[in-house]
C-alpha cells in the first residue's frame, strides 16, 4: 500500500473464488489466477519478467513448489528484488508451521502485555507483527523495564505504560475514542491531583471529563496546548511525509478478488482470444461479469 501511495503500480495475484482479507488493499489491482494450473504459472512469470519487486507470503517451498522460486524467477528477471515474508523465517523448527499475527505477538510474549487488568489480552490488529519483530520489541520491554521499574513490572493494564495511569490512556469521547498523554505532576488547574496511589480514581475522573466533548471540541481546545491529546483515525495515512514528491492515495474501494485481471493481461500483451480462453478454462477469473475484452 505504501508503494501504492508514492506511485508504484502494484498488482496483487489472487486465487480465484477466494475471499479477500486485505485491509491494506489501497491503490492495489487484483488479478486471480489458479498458480497450480500450468497456464498460471506462465502468467505469473510473465507478470515477474518485467516486474522490480515480489513480495509472496507463503511458507517455506510453496513457491518452489509451484515452479516460482527465486532460482526460476531470477534467471529470466535478474534485477527482481524477491522478498519473502513468513512469520516464523525460513529456517527453525517453526519454519514450516502455519501461523497469523496473533500467534506470533503470543509466542514472543507480548501479547501479555496488551489488554486491560484482569480482562483477556487484546489482539493488536496485526500491527506489532506485521510491522516490527516482536522478539526485538520483547528484548527492548525487558531491558527498559529493569532500568525503569514502575514502567513497566506489575500487573497488566496497571503500569503507567500500559493504560494503568490516566495521564497515558485511551478514553471515550462524546461519538469516539482519543488517546491522551501529559506530563506529571497531573493538575486541572487548581493544583496537583494526586500521587500514583490516586491513579485509578484519577482516570475514572479523566474520563468523565472527556465524554463531555466531541473529538472536534477536545481538538480545538488542546491545539493551542502543550499537551499530547489526540484523536485517533481509522484509515492509514500515507507515511512517510515527502516534500517533494508527496504520497498521492487512491480514493477508489479496495480491490475485489479479480478485479483487474483482464486489465492486468492486457498489460501483458494477451490477446482478447487468450483472455477468454483463460477465463474459460478457469486458469483465471474475473471479477466484474460481463468485461469488454
Amino acid at each position: 500500500m505504501v508503494l501504492a501511495d508514492f506511485g508504484a503500480s502494484v498488482v496483487r495475484i489472487d486465487r480465484p473464488n477466494h475471499p479477500s482479507f486485505d485491509a491494506l488493499g489501497r491503490g492495489k489491482r487484483s488479478i486471480a489466477v489458479n498458480l497450480r494450473h500450468s497456464l498460471g504459472k506462465e502468467i505469473a512469470l510473465e507478470a515477474c519478467r518485467n516486474a522490480d519487486v515480489l513480495l509472496e507470503p507463503f511458507r517455506p517451498g510453496v513457491m518452489e513448489r509451484l515452479g516460482l522460486g527465486p532460482d526460476v524467477l531470477l534467471r529470466s528477471n535478474p534485477r527482481l528484488v524477491y522478498a519473502r515474508l513468513t512469520g516464523f523465517g525460513q529456517y527453525g523448527c517453526l519454519s514450516h508451521r502455519a501461523g497469523h499475527d496473533i500467534n506470533y505477538v503470543a509466542i514472543s510474549g507480548i501479547l501479555s502485555l496488551l489488554g486491560r487488568k484482569n480482562e483477556n489480552p487484546n489482539p493488536p490488529v496485526n500491527l506489532v507483527s506485521a510491522t516490527f519483530d516482536p522478539c526485538m520489541l520483547y528484548h527492548r520491554r525487558k531491558c527498559f523495564a529493569e532500568r525503569n521499574p514502575g514502567v513497566i513490572e506489575g500487573l497488566r493494564g496497571t503500569n503507567i505504560l500500559d493504560g494503568g495511569a490516566p495521564f497515558y490512556e485511551v478514553c471515550g469521547i462524546a461519538g469516539g475514542f482519543g488517546s491522551k498523554w501529559s506530563t506529571p505532576p497531573w493538575t486541572d488547574g487548581s493544583g496537583t491531583l494526586g500521587s500514583i496511589s490516586l491513579l485509578p480514581q484519577m482516570k475514572e475522573r479523566f474520563a468523565a471529563v472527556f465524554r463531555t466533548k466531541t473529538r472536534d471540541e477536545w481538538t480545538k481546545i488542546f491545539s493551542s496546548k502543550e499537551r499530547q491529546v489526540f484523536a485517533s483515525e481509522t484509515e492509514a495515512n500515507p507515511a512517510p511525509k515527502l516534500q517533494r514528491t508527496p504520497a498521492q492515495p487512491e480514493t477508489n474501494c479496495l480491490p475485489e478478488i479479480g478485479e483487474h485481471t483482464v486489465e492486468v493481461l492486457k498489460e501483458l500483451k494477451y490477446t482478447p482470444e487468450r483472455i477468454e480462453e483463460l477465463l474459460k478454462t478457469g486458469t483465471v477469473a474475473q471479477h466484474q461479469i460481463g468485461s469488454k475484452l
